[in-house]
């Protein structure tokens, strides 16, 4: 899968898990600064995310996925 298709699907799940406009700029979304990012939609997106990409993240994968960034760094290291 090409980055860019890759980074495309994770915003788009991104954006419907936290009911953020498609047009927001996820690089500056994280836990801390968005206001729909609770512990329920956190388990959701990883859900999504697991679903769509047919891969499991480990505790410490989920623990870190804490912001937009690092939840696209992680899906990059499991998805070629």
């Amino acid at each position: 899968m090409k980055k860019k298709d890759k980074t495309k699907k994770i915003s788009e799940i991104f954006c419907q898990t936290m009911k953020l406009h498609k047009k927001t700029k996820l690089e500056t979304k994280s836990m801390i600064n968005t206001e729909k990012w609770d512990s329920l939609n956190h388990i959701r997106l990883i859900l999504f995310l697991e679903e769509e990409f047919k891969i499991r993240f480990t505790p410490n994968q989920i623990e870190k996925m804490n912001s937009y960034t690092n939840v696209i760094n992680t899906i990059d290291t499991l998805v070629k």
